[in-house]
């Protein structure tokens, strides 16, 4: 198993009231949909697949975009996470687990 620690996130919490969400990466890009207001950070996991991910907001490819392995954690800002689009790598689809993550009382505030 592949896995990236992302260390830093102490203050980091989920949204109260907003579910994680699910996104199946398929052959098609796509993004992780709406964000929360309250979410300035975004957490997401790579699962069942590699991904090809842009941040640019350019359609991902072959030959444009990072490659992912699953169990590849991101923490990405707000403005980062709404450009991303990810694309399967091969013929397995993805799924990008989407967690939106607010500070906790005492933590500096980003926007």
């Amino acid at each position: 198993m592949n896995a990236i620690v992302v260390s830093g996130l102490d203050n980091w919490r989920p949204v109260p009231g907003v579910e994680h969400d699910d996104v199946t990466v398929g052959g098609t890009a796509v993004g992780i949909g709406d964000l929360n207001k309250a979410a300035k950070k975004i957490l997401i996991t790579v699962e069942d697949a590699p991904v090809i991910v842009t941040y640019n907001g350019t359609t991902p490819s072959a030959s444009n975009g990072s490659v992912y392995l699953p169990q590849t954690v991101l923490a990405l800002g707000r403005q980062m996470a709404r450009a991303m689009k990810a694309i399967r790598y091969g013929s397995t689809n993805a799924r990008l687990h989407v967690e939106e993550c607010q500070f906790d009382n005492g933590a500096r505030s980003e926007t």
